[in-house]
């Protein structure tokens, strides 16, 4: 994927309207998510610890906000455009994945995007203001993080590596695994999906200018970059695990166009903001066709922008643009949709955007609540014996953790088989 058209940066308003943006970002420049045994570079290197937002990271997208956003929406002088220069609450809407530096990220943004404004300002020479960062945990972020929170899409990734283009990829690199494996000193064995924790950590010590171990060479680095992009591609190639990735946020973004269409003479958020990770964006990528195994993943910062315009014969339609953040040297990308050619109307994207819709998420990703079930039976007595049983398992489960946990060495490697701990990565 590459440049398609270069956009201007200021979106006046003339003969067509902008309506509304939704953007989705991925969080700036941060700590490495882990380490291994033989890194020279622990934890202690890294102020914050594992996976946090850096200062370089805050700056990337206090810029972005300053030198991208406010240009392309934000009124000036007598010229107007989708956002006022003060903040207003109706106007825009916050939504980032519950993790410390996605949360940082949108408060850097909003930071830059919003300074109080006469009677806004709330302490004397204190040139910030508060603006809502909406959130929920994990485990319940169907909207950014639905493969976390969908059973079916650990089964359809275990399918994936059967593919032949995976399976030669494994054996192509299967010398570099090993060597990597017996260097970094770790006991599991490498595999597509878990040596980007290797490459991330190497990664992050190169943008800080810190030392490599001595058996770290460039071409080990550059095996392990081009492994991890194919790695990220094959996570959302296929349609029905971009429909759990993608599709709950298309379906989102379709219904606040539809909306603001339906209503446009209302007040009604003109912004949508969401602070994402890189499988985010990438999902979105794929959907879009644009993803390839090839496809540097989306860098720190880098954003897309959907754009809904009321055009001069009172149509709709939609544009969307990508800025790769501090790669992209200024150049904001306007990208074809497949099936959806410019001008893209909201009719033609809604039907390229339904497809990777899905019409329940639960059942698609076969979630079933056995808690649900158990109480719409008729046979309660049953029912409360299975409760309370589960009770009392997920008790001692909680038990044996926190009795394991305690028993752990306290330097922190990585850990590529626990769900938990892998959620951190990206």
């Amino acid at each position: 994927m590459r440049v398609l058209l270069v956009l201007c940066l200021s979106v006046a308003i003339s003969a067509r309207q902008l309506q509304l943006a939704s953007l989705v970002f991925r969080h700036g420049d941060r700590s490495p998510a882990g380490t291994f045994p033989t890194d020279p570079h622990q934890v202690d290197q890294w102020p914050q610890g594992w996976g946090q937002l850096t200062q370089a990271g805050m700056l990337q997208h206090y810029n972005l906000a300053q030198e991208l956003l406010m240009k392309r929406y934000m009124t000036k002088g007598t010229e107007t455009f989708l956002l006022s220069s003060s903040y207003k609450r109706d106007e825009i809407y916050v939504r980032s994945t519950d993790l410390d530096r996605t949360l940082m990220s949108a408060e850097c943004l909003m930071a830059a995007l919003y300074k109080p404004n006469g009677h806004q300002a709330f302490l004397k020479d204190f040139d910030w203001q508060p603006i809502p960062i909406h959130t929920v945990p994990v485990p319940e972020d169907k909207l950014l993080r639905g493969h976390y929170v969908c059973p079916r899409y650990k089964k359809l990734r275990e399918e994936g590596t059967n593919d032949a283009d995976y399976v030669e990829v494994m054996e192509q690199n299967k010398d570099l695994f090993a060597r990597v494996k017996k260097n970094a000193g770790i006991d599991y064995d490498l595999t597509i999906d878990n040596v980007g924790e290797i490459f991330d950590l190497l990664f992050c010590e190169k943008q800080h200018k810190l030392p490599w171990a001595d058996w770290v060479t460039k071409e080990d680095f550059a095996a392990l970059a081009k492994v991890s992009d194919f790695a990220l591609y094959k996570t959302f190639a296929a349609k029905e695990i971009l429909r759990i990735t993608a599709g709950p946020l298309l379906g989102e973004m379709l219904d606040h166009m539809e909306t603001k269409r339906n209503n446009g003479d209302l007040k009604a958020t003109k912004m949508f903001v969401y602070s994402a990770h890189d499988s985010t964006l990438a999902a979105l990528l794929n959907a879009f066709g644009l993803y390839s195994p090839d496809t540097a993943r989306p860098p720190y910062a880098s954003i897309m922008m959907i754009e809904l315009y009321l055009e001069d014969d009172g149509s709709s339609s939609v544009e969307v643009y990508y800025h790769m953040g501090p790669e992209a040297d200024g150049s904001t990308d306007r990208l074809a949709l497949p099936g959806c050619p410019l001008p893209c109307t909201l009719e033609k994207f809604k039907a390229f955007a339904t497809s990777f819709i899905p019409e329940n998420f639960d059942e698609e990703c076969q979630q079933s609540s056995m808690t649900s079930k158990l109480m719409k039976s008729k046979t309660g007595a049953v029912a409360g014996f299975f409760l309370a049983t589960a009770a009392v398992a997920i008790a001692l489960v909680a038990l044996a953790v926190a009795f394991c946990q305690s028993r752990l060495p306290k330097r922190r490697h990585f850990c590529p088989s626990n769900p938990f701990c892998r959620h951190l990565f990206s």
